[in-house]
Order: structure tokens, then C-alpha cells, then sequence
């Protein structure tokens, strides 16, 4: 009598486990969907600069770009013209480096993760250190419009999307 007593805990025991791993399972499968329910939405804008939702839509070729645009100066508060050279190695990092005579307005300068948006690529600062105290000023924006590349920046003074120029090494 004991010994049927135990193997009903046990079958019972067995079958609890089994509901609940099968709920787990279900939970996981409800919230994947709804991950990739949410990663296909339309991106909400704010000043037209994307909020994350992840999706793949277009890639940033590999390749040497650049743009020259007026920024603020962090040492005088001043607009000055800077050259950005951005070096795309792949569809997930690229590199930048800033030409300017003064190096404390060149910060930021270092590797950035490519994140691919809807209809647009945002890379942001992924290297050693603190790039800045707003971090939304460290990333950049690009898209791509009638086979022409747009860049847009917080940082920049102009905040509407301006041409990357690509560069042709030989």
C-alpha cells in the first residue's frame, strides 16, 4: 500500500514538473513573439532620429566616407568646421577619426557598433572609456536615399540629414 502511495506522489510529482516546463516553454515562445512582433513595428521619431527596433533593411557598404560639417567647439563654444572620416570594416563596426588642430574637439574618436534600424544604420560609441556625458551626441545616423548615403548627428549644428561623401581609394 505504501509503495503505491509513493509512485502517485512520484507520478504526480513527474507530471507537475512536465506542466511546468511546458508553461515555460510556451511563455518563451509568446515572448518571442511578441519580440519579433515588436522588431518589425515602425520606428517612433523624435526630431527624426530613431528609437530602437531592431530590423535589417539596408547595410552600410564597406568603405571609406567622410562629411565636413560645422560643429561646437568643446574648448571655446564656438562653431568650427570638422572633417569626419568614418571607417566601415563590416556590417557591424566601423571606425571613426576626426581631422581637426585642436584634439580636445576630437572626441569620440574610436570604434562604433552598427545597428541596423528601419532605413537606417545607428552606430554608437562602443570603445574604452566615456565618450561623452549625453550619450544620444555620440551616435550618428545614416541612411540611404536614391543610392546616396545621408549622415545625421546631434553633435552636428546642422541637425538635417547631409550627404556623406564615400572616398575613392586606389
Amino acid at each position: 500500500m505504501r509503495k503505491t502511495y509513493l509512485f502517485i506522489l512520484i507520478t504526480i510529482s513527474i507530471t507537475l514538473t512536465n506542466c511546468k516546463k511546458a508553461d515555460t516553454k510556451l511563455e518563451n515562445k509568446s515572448i518571442q513573439k511578441e519580440i519579433a512582433q515588436s522588431n518589425s513595428l515602425s520606428i517612433d521619431h523624435q526630431n527624426d532620429i530613431p528609437k530602437l527596433h531592431e530590423t535589417k533593411v539596408f547595410l552600410l557598404e564597406k568603405g571609406a566616407y567622410f562629411i565636413n560639417t560645422k560643429v561646437e567647439s568643446i574648448t571655446t563654444g564656438e562653431n568650427i568646421h570638422l572633417k569626419f572620416n568614418f571607417f566601415v570594416e563590416n556590417n557591424k563596426k566601423m571606425n571613426l577619426r576626426i581631422s581637426t588642430n585642436n584634439s580636445d574637439d576630437a572626441y569620440c574618436e574610436g570604434n562604433y557598433k552598427l545597428i541596423a534600424l528601419e532605413n537606417i544604420i545607428k552606430a554608437e560609441y562602443d570603445d574604452e572609456g566615456i565618450c561623452t556625458d549625453e550619450k544620444e551626441e555620440s551616435n550618428f545616423y545614416f541612411k540611404n536615399n536614391d543610392g546616396k548615403y545621408y549622415i545625421k548627428s546631434k553633435r552636428f549644428i546642422n541637425q538635417d540629414w547631409q550627404e556623406l561623401k564615400k572616398e575613392n581609394r586606389k
